[in-house]
């Protein structure tokens, strides 16, 4: 065991109770290059990096686009999950996310907050289920959505539009 995998095996503090329900994420990143990095969690690997105007040599999205993507992936998955409590039927999904930051922050300008500061999300869902039951859909979803409150709790202005098809 590399001293890497030690600190991860360490139950974290006040998170070691087994009553909880607890979900823990564990990545590992490693520099592979200028602005570039390389992520695994699980068995799965994927590559950060940054655009070549910002130092990096865009060969793979940077992390706040993943971020963004991230928001994209829970939101499908939150309406199937939720969906299924409900008893919806839905066919198909489609989220869009534009996302908005002031690039001032990162700068180091002082009072500028260095992640996004808007973000909109269109989600369109095809289901044959009436308005009350999609109204329903959509507002349990939002509340389960760990990325829609992660986004919301950073104070972070989040629009969600949902529409039917």
């Amino acid at each position: 065991m590399t001293d890497h995998d030690a600190a991860f095996a360490r139950p974290l503090p006040g998170l070691h109770d087994e009553s909880m329900a607890l979900k823990r994420i564990r990545s590992h990143g490693e520099r592979t290059g200028v602005e570039r990095t390389d992520v695994t969690i699980r068995r799965h690997t994927f590559t950060l990096d940054e655009p070549v105007a910002a130092g990096g040599r865009d060969t793979a999205p940077t992390p706040l686009e993943y971020v963004v993507g991230a928001l994209n992936g829970c939101v499908t998955v939150l309406v199937d999950l939720v969906a299924a409590d409900l008893g919806i039927a839905v066919q198909h999904v489609v989220t869009e996310v534009v996302a908005e930051q002031d690039r001032d922050g990162i700068a180091g300008v002082p009072g500028v907050r260095t992640h996004f500061s808007s973000v909109r999300l269109d989600v369109e869902v095809t289901s044959s289920a009436d308005a009350a039951a999609l109204e329903q859909l959509a507002a349990e979803v939002e509340r389960r959505c760990p990325m829609v409150n992660l986004l919301r709790d950073a104070q972070v202005e989040v629009d969600v539009l949902w529409s039917a098809a």
